[in-house]
């Protein structure tokens, strides 16, 4: 299809298995630029490869993740903007298919600053069938190092349910995620 249709721009949306070989592909049969669909890859090993290839024929890559766009992130990334220490995000529940979403959000709090370093755990799966869902996408926790001095803990742990909890100079504020339509409540403590 590359070949015969030509586009400038492809969107891959298929299952994350395939993103690397799918994205090698388009930046070698000249796409002007890339959307791809979350979760990236399953591997460092395929991300690092993504990033190459694209960097190395200058084609831009997108991600597209859609709650860093959301309005109330949007709205506490401006109350944070100045004195942000620190980003906890509570209740992930796995790695891949909702981490990508945690991450991007929790990255988005503290103000998109590169990450310069991570230290992280991936929950043991070993004793699972392969196929199990656990071991597909396991569950973990990181802390995230930013160039912006803020720091990101990730965990399963904690709160009961998905939340976000964003400590500053002047408080924190608690984000809590009520229901699967994403519904939240804010909580600040100054």
């Amino acid at each position: 299809m590359l070949r015969d249709v030509r586009p400038d721009i492809v969107c891959i949306a298929t299952r994350q298995t395939q993103h690397a070989e799918q994205i090698k592909q388009a930046v070698a049969s000249g796409m002007r630029g890339i959307l791809c669909d979350k979760p990236l890859t399953t591997t460092l090993a395929e991300a690092d490869g993504i990033v190459m290839a694209c960097r190395g024929a200058g084609v831009p890559l997108a991600y597209g993740l859609d709650r860093h766009w959301m309005r109330r992130y949007r709205w506490v990334r401006r109350l944070v903007a100045d004195g942000v220490v620190g980003v906890m995000a509570y209740g992930l529940p796995n790695l891949v298919n909702h981490g990508c979403h945690w991450y991007d959000v929790a990255l988005s709090l503290a103000g998109d600053a590169d990450v310069v370093w991570v230290s992280g755990l991936v929950d043991d799966t070993a004793g699972e069938p392969p196929d199990s869902p656990g071991r597909l996408d396991p569950s973990g926790r990181a802390q995230v190092g930013l160039a912006s001095g803020a720091t990101l803990y990730v965990t399963p742990d904690g709160r009961p349910g998905p939340a976000f909890e964003v400590l500053g100079d002047r408080g924190r504020l608690l984000l809590s995620i009520l229901s699967r339509s994403h519904n939240t409540s804010f909580q600040y403590c100054g």
